[in-house]
């Protein structure tokens, strides 16, 4: 996974073994722009509880950081190709579709309408994403990102947050046990050295 979590359990962007994965995105960027590629890029809907799970351990300003290097390159190879840049959608956030309520556990009999599990959504969502991002719906949801208003977004999205947290306590609560349990079971984010098993 180029994803990782390093022995202090801070997320990391690349390692020794791996290209820097802003490098990757980049060359499919200029991939894309050399190729006169229609690319549509979209930053999925998982549930909020998998921001608060970010947060709980620390990524949150990483996730923040992550979107505005995103549009960072997008508006470099942009230049560079002499092009306007690609559109970048964020449907990321805590809005009505990634608030839903969770069935409590071992409810069997309440599924949810959005979501399959905390990052998986149904093909509602994913048709939704679709419609929205080629004009097809007047949907109040996702973002288009650029230059002028990633700063103030982000701000929203913050609010969203402790607005989100406010009103959900059980669910903020669930949360802060469940990554407490896991970060005590993994024995390579207390400075010992990685899990074998990863």
């Amino acid at each position: 996974d180029k994803y990782i979590l390093d022995s202090e359990c801070k997320f990391l962007y690349e390692t020794k073994k791996i290209n820097n994965t802003f490098e990757d995105f980049r060359a499919i960027l200029r991939l894309a722009y050399e190729n006169d590629i229609d690319l549509r890029i979209f930053l999925s809907p998982p549930h909020a509880r998998l921001w608060e799970t970010m947060a709980s351990v620390g990524l949150y300003k990483t996730w923040e950081d992550w979107k505005r290097q995103i549009l960072r390159l997008d508006n470099e190879e942009a230049l560079r190709a002499a092009s306007s840049p690609f559109m970048i959608w964020d449907f990321s956030g805590y809005d009505k579709i990634s608030t839903e309520a969770v069935p409590v556990n071992g409810d069997k009999v309440n599924g949810m309408r959005w979501y399959m599990d905390i990052s998986h959504y149904t093909p509602e969502v994913g048709d939704l994403i679709l419609r929205k991002m080629y004009g097809l719906s007047k949907e109040d949801w996702g973002v288009l990102l650029t230059a002028d208003n990633i700063e103030s977004h982000l701000i929203k999205v913050s609010e969203d947050r402790r607005k989100y947290r406010m009103s959900h306590p059980v669910d903020i609560s669930e949360v802060d046990s469940a990554v407490v349990q896991v970060m005590d079971q993994a024995k390579w984010c207390n400075g010992s050295g990685r899990n074998k098993t990863n």
